[in-house]
């Protein structure tokens, strides 16, 4: 918008090069049309939303952030802070144990963990240990069900489930800044990319403006 237009009587449009000729049309365009772009971002935004409200969608879209690389451990830190803590307080309270997963998984926010926990749910009722029951989701570490494990044999589950909240909190919270912090290198490499476009298309033209002064 502002860079391109600089240069652009410094070569003829038939003596461009390919690259060079895109960007200029795209700086013509987002000059020009800019409220088509702003309409286009609008209208993915709200689609997204209203996506995301069918639970199909929804259901694949939780299913993948916790499946992500990188950022897929980290979710799962935080969800295991949060449950961790939520059913303590609730176990601790003498709630039965069923509801106490029942409200503690929705308090996580993801409509996977929702459906897993049916599961457990049914094998709890059925007299299955919770630690099998959240190994079979594989959402959660192995540390995570090995120290719930230790919980139940011990007879002392919700002053684990204490302590182990303290943890994971804390882990979900360098979690969280390991989240943020993935986002440093990606906008470099997107600036880098956008910047390196525009030297690629600035520099034929400055270098056939000094071949015509030469001539």
């Amino acid at each position: 918008t502002f860079i391109m237009p600089i240069f652009a009587g410094l070569m003829s449009e038939d003596q461009m090069p390919a690259l060079s000729k895109a960007l200029f049309s795209f700086s013509d365009f987002f000059k020009a049309k800019w409220y088509i772009i702003l309409i286009v971002v609008v209208v993915l935004i709200f689609g997204w939303i209203y996506a995301l409200k069918v639970p199909s969608v929804r259901l694949k879209f939780d299913y993948i952030k916790i499946k992500m690389p990188a950022a897929g451990k980290l979710m799962v830190k935080i969800y295991e802070g949060r449950f961790a803590r939520t059913l303590s307080s609730l176990y601790s309270s003498g709630i039965p144990m069923v509801e106490c997963l029942e409200r503690s998984s929705r308090i996580l926010g993801n409509a996977y963990v929702d459906k897993m926990f049916i599961q457990v749910v049914d094998e709890v009722k059925q007299g299955a240990p919770l630690s099998a029951s959240l190994a079979k989701t594989e959402i959660f570490e192995g540390m995570f069900t090995s120290i719930i494990y230790v919980g139940e044999e011990s007879g002392a589950l919700d002053e684990i489930l204490e302590k182990t909240a303290d943890y994971y909190e804390e882990e979900a919270d360098a979690a969280v800044t390991r989240l943020v912090g993935l986002m440093e290198p990606l906008l470099i490499v997107f600036m880098g990319v956008a910047i390196g476009l525009c030297l690629a298309g600035i520099f034929p033209l400055l270098y056939g403006s000094l071949s015509g002064l030469e001539n």
